[in-house]
């Protein structure tokens, strides 16, 4: 049902927004998953019985985090790592408590930020400030909390 939804969706938005036949699409796109290009009632199969020559291509971007993420868990090191920021995370994302003294932390390093890069660029005589390196520090994506 779902991918019948995507086909029309797709060949819609292609023949009435962006005025392409289907028969001049010569490649699909997606993100690998079997909805999208599996043998049977997939979005691909359904656009390929409009045009049989449709050539699926699975995203790079989406092949290359498969293969890291895969190959991230043969690590132990890397997966540890990988379950400690998802810990963080979850501890920060499932708190509103928590989520609002992170986003409190944050504005304090914003206005230490901001100060050290005033410093960072000032000259004291002959010498340069002993600032080696300024790196903004971000402890939250806002939009992801």
């Amino acid at each position: 049902m779902v991918q019948a939804v995507m086909c029309c969706l797709v060949k819609n938005v292609l023949e009435t927004d962006f005025h392409v036949s289907m028969h001049k699409v010569f490649a699909f796109g997606s993100d690998g998953a079997s909805a999208m290009v599996g043998r049977n009632n997939s979005v691909t199969s359904r656009l390929k019985q409009v045009n049989q020559y449709l050539v699926n291509c699975h995203c790079v971007g989406h092949r290359c985090a498969l293969s890291i993420s895969q190959a991230a868990d043969v690590v132990p090191q890397i997966r540890t790592y990988r379950d400690s920021l998802c810990a963080v995370y979850s501890f920060y994302a499932n708190s509103s408590i928590r989520k609002k003294k992170l986003l409190d932390f944050q504005e304090i390093f914003d206005e230490l930020s901001q100060q050290l890069a005033v410093c960072y660029e000032m000259e004291v005589g002959d010498y340069l400030l002993p600032i080696l390196h300024f790196c903004h520090t971000n402890f939250s994506s806002l939009q992801n909390l």
